[in-house]
């Protein structure tokens, strides 16, 4: 009987840590292309303000 809990819970911490892991590396890969997109936007638009910084 222990055995088989064991099999049962580590499963579901298996199943609930390969999850976890999935929603950080979603959330990291989203935050990097939100962060790169800000940082792209505000160097066109202050290289198209002001033109002396190149």
């Amino acid at each position: 009987m222990p055995v088989i809990a064991l099999v049962v819970f580590g499963g579901l911490i298996a199943s609930v840590v390969g999850f976890v892991i999935t929603l950080l590396f979603k959330v990291l890969v989203f935050v990097a292309l939100v962060g790169g997109l800000i940082y792209v936007v505000r160097k066109f638009t202050t290289s198209s303000s002001s033109r002396g910084d190149w």
